[in-house]
């Protein structure tokens, strides 16, 4: 019997690099991460707020938004690498800033290149480990659920088109990206990026600054408020605050990230 050879996955060097927004002229840079499902859209009212302080660097990661999607397991080698780019073309040092699993990857890249990340700003990580255990009972994906995925991204441009009215306070254009990925994207980046990591452990080896802005009604990542938080994290845990909260709440978001990222870097 003919068997048929397995399609290599493309090397990422192969592929087109990640779309990136730039916004505001301010002197931090900032290397700004959307989270699961989300694209740089996610980032655009908080940019607003920072655009007189801050410079921002927005990519779109790869898998989402209108980046490529290759066929590939999305590990955090993966995500880092389709990064290193943006990361060579930023000044010599930068802060980072992630939200939700945009969070985790920020916290992975400080490691990677920790005289380049002068501050680490986390929005709503998933640093809670009870959440982090839900990959035991993630699993293989199941057939009905290949089947429900294969439905919901085949009609994901009437979702794009309509799934506005059904969140009126999110801005259009972030709720019509929420459906510019593949199930692959989505699924291999929740295991590899968030799931089978400890990141508050990773955060605790960083040598930079972290501030962690985290909700106190996050029902997607948990309650944070009982974490035993390193030293090198400056803590706000906004009671109300849920998973979209910087989204929501730009102007009460940049207050507080406004003064941690123009303090000079202070390294452990």
């Amino acid at each position: 019997m003919t068997q048929l050879a397995a399609t290599p996955a493309p090397a990422l060097s192969t592929l087109p690099p990640l779309v990136v927004r730039r916004i505001g002229d301010g002197s931090v840079p900032i290397l700004a991460l959307h989270g699961l499902s989300a694209s740089s859209a996610f980032w655009l009212p908080l940019a607003e707020e920072l655009r007189h302080d801050c410079t921002l660097t927005i990519p779109d990661l790869l898998g989402f938004g209108r980046s490529s999607k290759p066929k590939i397991d999305y590990t955090v080698d993966a995500h880092r690498d389709a990064l290193a780019p943006i990361v060579d073309e930023m000044p010599a040092t930068f802060v980072i800033a992630g939200h939700s699993m945009g969070a985790a990857l920020a916290v992975a890249l400080a490691a990677r290149w920790p005289e380049r990340v002068e501050r680490v700003v986390l929005l709503n990580g998933p640093l809670n480990k009870e959440y982090t255990r839900k990959d035991e009972r993630f699993g293989e994906i199941s057939w009905w659920s290949k089947l429900f995925g294969a439905i919901f991204y085949g009609l994901a441009p009437v979702w794009a088109r309509v799934g506005y009215r059904l969140r009126r306070e999110i801005p259009r254009e972030v709720v019509r990206d929420y459906f510019r990925h593949t199930t692959a994207s989505y699924t291999t980046s929740l295991r590899n990026v968030v799931f089978r990591r400890d990141v508050l452990a990773e955060v605790a080896e960083l040598r930079q600054p972290v501030l962690a802005i985290q909700g106190g009604a996050d029902g997607v990542v948990g309650d944070s408020s009982a974490l035993a938080w390193p030293a090198n994290v400056e803590v706000h845990i906004i009671p109300s605050a849920t998973h979209t909260w910087p989204l929501t709440n730009p102007v009460e978001a940049a207050a507080l990230i406004r003064p941690f990222v123009a303090q000079p870097a202070n390294r452990r």
